[in-house]
């Protein structure tokens, strides 16, 4: 929106931009009025049918869907349809202001290229860019790296003792030490002590370890899955459960939260063909959560509640368990995009193919691969004639690699590993363009589990 006012010899243009967007760092922001917002399973299908015929039984109006493709905005409930207008609505008015949009979609996940007017995108923190797109041993040494240099300019006796190329929570306390009761060093680097800090406090926190038993689960299901001969994931899942809960609750590497974690990221990675197991791993679920129903972790404590009998408890992870079928099968529409899984062959291991890293090596592919996935939303004749229909002018089909500048949104969420391997592909094939990630919110493991298994995803308002 412009709005001209001359009053004597003085004009005022005035831009309506809505601030909807906050920056993390460079190349990445997240939109945290729409936190909530994440995409429909399958499972949901009978929810939005339910929730429309109860809506429209006075005026007769019935509907049935079979699958999630069928819905439109319109059979949505109110509340949904309009928190996905406003995100649009957002969007809308944050690009208006570019030389021109190109829009493409893909399923739930929505890619928007866009040529927007220079500097956009350039006033957005940088203090937090080695966290996102650093690696593990490369990050530490960069937030280290900076802590020395701002203790050094201001003349701080820094120790630099330790081990070359490692960096410890104790030598980055040590050195923040430094700053205590300066309060002008410290305003002066607030920035740069606050990462370290919060750095410091997430090596020394207990999650750490977790996390890393975690990673090597996940590698044993890429192989197990990717390689024909060996026994299903579940089987896998199974032998960890039975062994965890031989031993006592402080002593166990994986949380009830961790084995449900561990369950989803299997039935996505498999497309849902996980083994002959469920019940077997169902049942030991069912005796876990008994046993351990006064101190459940708080996903599952989310899902059973304070649900005391194991047929109750079975009941509840019957409905778990479609959510998983649902998550494996949320790509079967797919035809290029459909599998993350790189099977193993006589010379390499199986791998994952993280989906938002193909998608974007598909899209600056110097081949030019055919992206059928990814549907082009035309909105007029430009647009008509763009996408190779005109009538006498011989034009090639628009692709979201035409521009200077892509931007990516994710609904949903999307965590930092994603933008780390968007990132890599950019610096990798050494590409003149901007890449842009944004999504709804940037994700930890039990967001995911809290979305999927805990929230209302048809009423937001509602509560489970």
């Amino acid at each position: 929106m412009k709005l001209h006012c001359t009053l004597q010899n003085y004009t005022a243009e005035i831009f309506h931009i809505p601030l909807f967007t906050a920056d993390i760092c460079p190349g990445l922001f997240v939109t945290p009025a729409f936190s909530q917002v994440f995409p429909l399973l399958e499972t949901d299908v009978q929810h939005v049918q339910l929730q429309y015929n109860t809506a429209h039984k006075v005026k007769g109006d019935k509907a049935s869907f079979t699958s999630l493709s069928e819905i439109e905005c319109q059979y949505l409930p109110k509340a949904l349809q309009v928190t996905f207008k406003r995100l649009a609505c957002c969007f809308h008015a944050l690009l208006s202001e570019g030389s021109g949009e190109d829009l493409w979609r893909m399923l739930k996940a929505s890619l928007s290229q866009e040529a927007l007017a220079s500097g956009s995108f350039s006033s957005q923190p940088i203090h937090l860019q080695n966290l996102v797109f650093g690696k593990h041993k490369e990050c530490l040494m960069a937030v280290n790296r900076r802590l020395v240099e701002a203790a050094t300019s201001e003349k701080l006796p820094v120790n630099l003792a330790g081990k070359p190329g490692r960096v410890t929570a104790e030598q980055i306390d040590t050195t923040l030490s430094l700053f205590k009761g300066n309060y002008a060093a410290i305003e002066s680097h607030l920035d740069t002590l606050q990462v370290a800090m919060a750095t410091s406090q997430a090596l020394k926190h207990q999650d750490t370890s977790r996390h890393d038993n975690l990673l090597s689960t996940e590698k044993n299901l890429v192989q197990l899955v990717g390689d024909d001969s060996s026994a299903g994931g579940l089987s896998h899942i199974l032998t960890l459960l039975k062994g965890q809960l031989q031993l006592p609750a402080n002593q166990r590497s994986h949380s009830l939260d961790d084995v449900l974690m561990v369950l989803m990221f299997l039935y996505s990675l498999s497309g849902g063909d996980c083994g002959d197991e469920e019940l077997e791993v169902q049942d030991q679920l069912v005796e876990a959560i008994l046993a351990e129903k006064s101190d459940l972790p708080p996903v599952i404590h989310s899902i059973v509640g304070d649900a005391v009998s194991g047929s109750i408890v079975r009941d509840l992870l019957e409905d778990v368990w479609s959510k998983l079928e649902a998550v494996g099968t949320a790509r079967d529409d797919l035809k290029n995009f459909q599998s993350i899984l790189e099977p193993s062959t006589a010379i390499s291991p199986a791998s994952m193919k993280p989906l938002l890293k193909t998608i974007v090596e598909q899209i600056f592919s110097p081949d030019k691969p055919e992206l059928v996935d990814l549907e082009f939303k035309s909105s007029g004749l430009k647009d008509f004639l763009k996408s190779g229909f005109g009538l006498f002018m011989n034009v090639s089909k628009p692709r979201p690699s035409d521009h200077p500048l892509l931007l990516v949104f994710v609904v949903g969420g999307v965590t930092a590993t994603e933008v780390k391997q968007v990132r890599d592909v950019v610096d990798k094939m050494k590409l003149d363009k901007q890449v842009v990630i944004g999504s709804t919110k940037l994700l930890r493991g039990t967001d995911v589990l809290q979305s999927v298994f805990c929230q209302n995803n048809v009423d937001p308002d509602a509560v489970m």
